[in-house]
């Protein structure tokens, strides 16, 4: 099994690479910038989708931003197909997968598989901002657990 460094230096740059794709190819076509969308509010955040499977001719992905303001919190959740993988762009926060408890902070890669249980308590100063890819996305693919 790969060691943590090197797994997150696989994501780091596979990030890097497909930001950087994204960003050649909106000089040549119709996909807009990082401000397109409107910020969608959640239950302790809110999210900006920034490109979904039409945009990128990839089913079932979609890339987005996810900020919880300073001393709000994501309830734990789970997702029954889709994986998801949060950098930290701004900000500190626990960012909770199953049993454990991450203290995260800019420039941190973490991935949630399908069935983990996770959340997030931003007890700190400042808003959390998390670039989110989303893999096998599906609506309504999120259950809440209870608190």
């Amino acid at each position: 099994m790969p060691d943590r460094e090197d797994v997150e230096e696989k994501i780091f740059f596979t990030l890097h690479f497909l930001l950087k794709s994204i960003n050649d190819d909106n000089r040549n076509s119709h996909v807009g910038s990082i401000d397109m969308g409107e910020w969608i509010e959640g239950k302790g955040y809110r999210k900006k989708v920034l490109y979904d499977e039409k945009d990128l001719s990839s089913k079932g992905v979609r890339i987005q931003i996810v900020e919880i303001e300073a001393g709000d919190r994501v309830g734990p959740h789970f997702h029954e197909s889709q994986t998801e993988v949060y950098n930290v762009q701004e900000g500190r926060a626990i960012l909770g997968i199953d049993d454990v408890d991450y203290e995260v902070e800019e420039g941190d890669t973490l991935i949630c598989k399908p069935d983990q249980v996770h959340y997030v308590i931003n007890e700190y100063s400042e808003t959390l901002r998390l670039f989110v890819v989303k893999l096998n996305y599906e609506e309504d693919d999120t259950r809440w657990k209870s608190e």
